[in-house]
């Protein structure tokens, strides 16, 4: 799956948001990957980034808890 601008933009300007995104498996990263991609807006898609960074940096896939 293709990266969203807002995605790669975020991942160059934060190492440790890089480290930790590359850093879970294959299916939670296209799980983010589906959730990013998926509004029109390119506002809704840096939101969605920004609220997941938390669960990302903490090693947990979208729909876990």
């Amino acid at each position: 799956l293709a990266y969203p601008d807002e995605l790669v933009s975020k991942l160059d300007a934060d190492p440790a948001y890089r480290k930790a995104f590359e850093a879970l498996t294959p299916g939670r990263r296209r799980g983010y990957l589906l959730y990013f991609s998926a509004p029109k807006k390119a506002e809704t898609r840096q939101s969605r980034i920004e609220k997941a960074a938390g669960r990302i940096v903490a090693g947990k896939g979208f729909n876990e808890r």
